[in-house]
C-alpha cells in the first residue's frame, strides 16, 4: 500500500511538474468560467496553488462558488482534504458503520473520511475516544497529517514542529486559515 501511495504521489507530482512547465499552471477556459466569487480575496501569493488543487480535485470551495481564503478550517474538513489526497481527489467517501470516535455521529457528513483517515492512521483523536470534528484545525495539525500521509516530506519533523527556528515561529503565530492550508499542501506535493 505504501507503494502504491509513492507512485500516485509521484504521478501527482509529474502532473503538477508538466502543467507547470508547459505555461498551462492556469484553470482551463471552461474552469476558469467558474472562478471563485471571492477570488480577489485570496492573497496572490496563494492563487497558483489553490487553482491546482481545485484542479486535482483535493480542496476546491463551496457550493456557494467561494474559497472563503480567509476562514478557519475544521478538523473534518482537512480529514476530507486527507481523502482526496490520497485517493487521486475522489469524493466518495468510504462505507463504514460505525463511527471511529464517539463524539462522531453516525450521521456527520464526515464520518466516512474521518474514519478512513483514522484507519490509515494519517489522524489521532484528542483523548477519551473524541475527534472534535468541529474544532478548527491548526497548521500544526496539518503539518502533522501531511507528514503520516507523505514521510517523505520533509519541511516539518515528525512532531510537526518546522526545522528551522523562523518557521516555527511563523507556524506558531499564523492562522491556519483555508488559504495557508493551500500552501501547505501544494508544497507537499
Amino acid at each position: 500500500m505504501k507503494k502504491a501511495t509513492n507512485v500516485l504521489l509521484s504521478v501527482m507530482l509529474l502532473t503538477i511538474m508538466l502543467i507547470i512547465n508547459s505555461g498551462t499552471a492556469k484553470l482551463s477556459e471552461e474552469e476558469s468560467q467558474k472562478e471563485f466569487k471571492d477570488k480577489s480575496e485570496i492573497n496572490k501569493e496563494y492563487l497558483v496553488d489553490i487553482d491546482l488543487l481545485e484542479q486535482m480535485g483535493i480542496m476546491g470551495g463551496y457550493e456557494d462558488n467561494t474559497f472563503r481564503p480567509k476562514e478557519k478550517m475544521t478538523r473534518a474538513e482537512m480529514a476530507k482534504i486527507a481523502y482526496k489526497l490520497t485517493n487521486k481527489g475522489k469524493e466518495e467517501e468510504k462505507s463504514v458503520e460505525k463511527s471511529a470516535f464517539k463524539d462522531v455521529e453516525e450521521w456527520h457528513w464526515a464520518k466516512g473520511y474521518i474514519n478512513y483517515c483514522k484507519e490509515k492512521g494519517y489522524i489521532n483523536g484528542v483523548g477519551e475516544n473524541r475527534y472534535e470534528s468541529e474544532r478548527e484545525i491548526t497548521l500544526k495539525e496539518v503539518s502533522l497529517i501531511l507528514n503520516r500521509i507523505m514521510p517523505e516530506y520533509k519541511k516539518y519533523d515528525n512532531i510537526g514542529a518546522p526545522q528551522r527556528e523562523k518557521e516555527e515561529e511563523a507556524i506558531a503565530t499564523a492562522e491556519a486559515t483555508r488559504e495557508r492550508i493551500a500552501k501547505l499542501i501544494y508544497e507537499a506535493i
